[in-house]
Order: structure tokens, then C-alpha cells, then sequence
């Protein structure tokens, strides 16, 4: 732990306010859910800093006989038991009373803490919370509540927190704004590419391109029936569907099946063959570039193995251009899962102009391709940079350096020991009301 700035002091979580867990009221039990209108905090809920409302609510009659509590507003919701807790921390500010699914925890902070300055702090801490307070060994990631609770939290001047979250908030605004507009650009970067692609073609018909069926200019074929029972010979590695991508192969899961000779010939790829998804997402293609002794293929792709009057490239593209641009989409068949049959796939138009001017159409959009690339990266980069520098603001501002501090304020550790004073002494303290017949908060830990 570093130093703390002057006034400044560190508490266990468990000594920061009134916590709160949560529960289900029976599902059997319609009186519990039907018109209720007690907001019921989820996980599902936790997908903003601040909570606007819950997708679930329960009715008043759940909140007296069941285990759930209200939570007061102004709170801080935590996500202790989720998947999502294997890569985040859900945590969100709530401003309105609300109730707990079983999976969540709550805090109210005690008077001295601002509920924005803990939960942008816990927020702060999440990768801290990721590694030491994470259970192991548990079917669903959950988060260890003791450990939870014993985790020392900065605590500055009352005053000195809000300045800090005024700062940290106008940053983090500003910050977030580039970051939407990198991801409004980013959902453009497919639109710039069908773009490209529908110029390439009406670069070709104007270059009086003659339109053919593609079973005139290629041979096609579906790959090896994947059948236990009659599969036979030795084992052979084969392309799945998964495999292929839209313009390359994943090949990091190569699997193999028995095949005989006749077989391993039949559904062999050479180097410039096109494999085509047949279903999934029909139409993905990809050139086999070569490198493997032997490389065979399933019945889920289509092989194509162009004639003399088109290169490969040129007939990826097409097949690509037709595809992204809703071409081909009347040859699918099937409603769930699309299929793109054989005699479908022979039907569809290529405009194939000479091959001369293929590769020039070809070189003119190779480099189309690498600027839209080029950006995509940049897009890239600035997002995973937005990530580090907000860690980087979230660090300054609770180690005390995202703003001056006012020696004005009154120390952190002064003001608490006045409220524990009071408190002793058996002064009212603030605290929320409980409404009539409300039980006490579950598991509450008070200052």
C-alpha cells in the first residue's frame, strides 16, 4: 500500500456503511411478482455505472415475507456471484431504493463517504478484487465475501472526495465521448468495405465484364459425408466450416478422419483453391494458400477451383461482393440455419472482365483494402489506449494527485471519530428509514 495524502485515511470495506445481500422471492408465488412495483436489482441489471432501473420488479407483500431487504438510494450494487466475474466486476451506483437478487451485495454508504467517490473507488480496485477475492473451484465465479469486506479502502475529506469525483467525472466524460466516436466509426468499417466492393464491380461491368454463371468459369464440389459408421483408411486431416474465415483460415484446431486413398485424392485442396461455407454463414470464403503435404475438406464447404478466365482472387472477391451486398441472399435456403446449395451456388452471376484487367482492378483495390486495414488498427489502438488511460485517471485520482487538496478540509479520520462519538453518545445519526413492518438489513454491517 502507498502512502496516503494528509487527511486522508484507509478503512476495510466492511467498516464503510450499512451492506446489504439479497435474495429470491418464490417464483410459485404470484403474489410475490404479479404488477409489483418494488424495483429487484440483477445482474443482468449492472451494465452502466449508474443503475437507471431494473428489468424485474417485486410487489410489497414479497419485501415483508421473503428474505430480500430495500436498499436505500444512493447505494452501491456489487455483482458477487456470475460468470461475468471471470474477466469484470460489475459495479453500479444506485439512486433509487431498490431490492437484491441473491447474487448481489449493496452498500449504504456510512455519512462521511461519498457514494459516487466508493463506487468509482471499487471500481478502481477491480483487478485487485479479480485476483485476491475471487473463490476457486466453484462451478459459477463468485466473489469471497470475507476477503471482500477486509479490503482496506482510501478514505479522504468529505470535501476533498467530491472534488476528486468532479474532476475524475468531467475527465472520464470527455474520454468517453472519444471512445463512442471511435465505435461509431468502427461499426462503418464493414460499410466501407461492402462499398468498396460493390465500386470494384461496377468497375468491371464498365469494362465490359462479361456476367457468367459461376459453374461456367470453375468446378465445384462439396467436401467428405463425415459418416462413423463407413469411415475408413487413414487418418486425414479435413477443413470444418469453423475453419474458414472471410479471407483466411483459422487452423489452430485441425481435426482429422479415416479416409482411403481414392478419397484423400478425390477431396484434396491445391494451393488457389476457394473453399466456401455452405452453411452458417454462407458464402465465407477464403484461398487455400498451400503449405500442408495433404489438406482434405468437409461436406459443409464448397471447393472451387476456377478455370482459365478468372484468378482466384478475383473470384473471392465476387463471391464476397455478392454475398455482403445481398446477391445471393434468394439462393439460400432453409429458415433457421441459411444453406447455400451447390446447384444455387453454380447459378450465381461473376462479372469477369479479362484477366488483364483483373489485376489491375485487383492492384486498385488491395490498396482500398490496406487503407480501410490501416484504419481499423488505428481504431484499435486508440480503444485499447482509452482503456489504459482510464485505469491511469482512476489511479491518480485515489492516490490524491487528480486534484489539490484544501487544508481547509476537515481530515477524514476527524470527522469519523465526531459520528462515533455521536453515535455512542446516542445522538441521532443519518441513516435510512425503514418503512413500516420492514425488517433490519440482512448481514448489516454498521460503522
Amino acid at each position: 500500500m502507498t502512502n496516503l495524502p494528509s487527511g486522508w485515511i484507509r478503512l476495510p470495506l466492511c467498516e464503510l456503511g450499512t451492506w446489504y445481500g439479497g435474495g429470491t422471492p418464490s417464483k410459485s408465488n404470484p403474489e410475490f411478482w404479479d404488477d409489483g412495483t418494488v424495483p429487484w436489482l440483477s445482474p443482468k441489471d449492472m451494465n452502466a455505472d449508474v443503475i437507471s432501473g431494473t428489468r424485474d420488479h417485486i410487489t410489497e407483500v414479497a419485501v415483508q415475507n421473503s428474505p430480500v431487504r430495500v436498499v436505500p438510494e444512493n447505494s452501491v450494487a456489487v455483482v458477487v456471484r456470475s460468470g461475468i466475474l471471470e474477466r469484470k466486476v460489475p459495479i453500479g451506483l444506485v439512486s433509487f431504493a431498490v431490492t437484491l437478487n441473491q447474487d448481489m451485495k449493496a452498500i449504504s454508504p456510512g455519512p462521511w463517504l461519498d457514494a459516487r467517490w466508493l463506487s468509482w473507488g471499487l471500481r478502481s480496485l477491480e483487478k485487485y478484487i479479480l485476483r485476491n477475492c475471487r473463490k476457486s473451484g466453484t462451478t459459477v465465479a463468485s466473489i469471497e465475501t470475507k476477503r471482500l469486506m477486509d479490503l482496506k479502502f482510501p478514505v479522504p475529506p468529505l470535501a476533498e472526495q467530491r472534488r476528486i469525483v468532479a474532476a475524475l467525472e468531467d475527465h472520464l466524460s470527455h474520454l468517453d465521448a472519444a471512445t463512442a466516436g471511435c465505435s461509431t466509426a468502427g461499426a462503418r468499417i464493414p460499410l466501407l468495405r461492402r462499398s468498396a466492393l460493390q465500386a470494384l464491380r461496377q468497375r468491371a461491368l464498365q469494362c465490359k465484364a462479361e456476367l457468367l454463371p459461376l459453374g461456367t468459369i470453375a468446378t465445384t464440389s462439396l467436401g467428405k459425408m463425415l459418416d462413423s459408421k463407413r469411415n475408413e483408411g487413414e487418418p486425414t486431416p479435413y477443413l470444418r466450416n469453423i475453419n474458414v474465415r472471410w479471407g483466411s483460415f483459422d487452423l489452430a484446431n485441425i481435426e482429422t478422419v479415416p479416409m482411403p486413398e481414392e478419397q484423400r485424392t478425390k477431396f484434396s485442396l491445391r494451393e488457389g483453391d476457394l473453399l466456401v461455407c455452405e452453411g452458417g454463414e454462407p458464402g465465407r470464403c477464403a484461398i487455400w494458400p498451400g503449405g500442408y503435404e495433404l489438406m482434405t475438406y468437409q461436406k459443409a464447404l464448397h471447393r472451387i477451383r476456377p478455370g482459365d478466365r478468372i484468378t482466384s482472387e478475383w473470384l473471392a472477391l465476387m463471391i464476397e461482393e455478392s454475398i455482403r451486398n445481398g446477391r445471393a441472399v434468394g439462393m439460400f435456403t432453409g429458415t433457421t440455419i441459411k444453406h447455400l446449395p451447390q446447384e444455387k451456388l453454380r447459378m450465381l452471376n461473376i462479372p469477369v472482365p479479362s484477366r488483364e484487367v483483373q489485376e489491375d482492378l485487383l492492384a486498385d483495390f488491395a490498396e482500398t483494402a490496406q487503407t480501410v486495414e490501416r484504419f481499423s488498427n488505428a481504431l484499435a489502438t486508440s480503444e485499447h489506449k482509452s482503456e489504459h488511460l482510464r485505469r491511469a485517471l482512476l489511479a491518480e485520482a485515489f492516490a490524491g494527485r487528480l486534484v489539490e487538496q484544501d487544508p481547509a478540509d476537515e481530515p477524514a479520520s476527524v470527522l469519523l471519530e465526531r459520528i462515533r462519538a455521536e453515535r455512542a453518545a446516542g445522538q441521532p445519526v443519518r441513516r435510512a428509514r425503514r418503512g413500516k413492518g420492514e425488517k433490519a438489513p440482512q448481514k448489516e454491517t454498521l460503522l
